[in-house]
């Protein structure tokens, strides 16, 4: 094998390890849209909800005699929306953050393989040059 056609061979598995990482990267901002797409509207809805339920909340407060029973209502619905948005707020991220793992674990076993291949490449090309060097 030539010199040449190991620098091409080196250049075109270093163009695989971009390729990987852009791969990778693209993956990332699948999986974080994928998540967004998954759990976002659940989250706005449950938030909204929130909200809503706390204005209605400071009123009954403000009104406290004639608003005595909804006041217990109110509280007992936004305790349950806040556990809500903080439960799936939880699962959006342990799901994100499990995905970035997987496509981190199988970017770094994909490079390392590729690292190898330049490994040996490099070992190659070095034996080719000190053989050269003896003729």
């Amino acid at each position: 094998m030539s010199k040449e056609l190991i620098n091409g061979q080196i250049i075109a598995k270093q163009d695989e390890i971009n390729r990987l990482e852009e791969e990778a990267k693209n993956k990332h901002a699948s999986a974080k849209n994928e998540v967004e797409e998954k759990y976002d509207d659940r989250i706005n809805k449950i938030k909204d909800q929130l909200q809503s339920e706390q204005g209605d909340l400071e009123e009954a407060v403000q009104e406290k005699i004639k608003w005595t029973e909804k006041v217990k209502e109110l509280t007992i619905s936004t305790k349950n929306f806040t556990k809500d948005l903080t439960n799936l707020k939880k699962q959006k991220d342990s799901e994100f953050s499990t995905k970035i793992k997987a496509i981190e674990k199988e970017e770094k076993e994909k490079k390392k393989v590729v690292l190898g291949e330049i490994k040996q490449l490099e070992k190659e090309k070095k034996e080719l040059e000190k053989n050269e060097a003896k003729e």
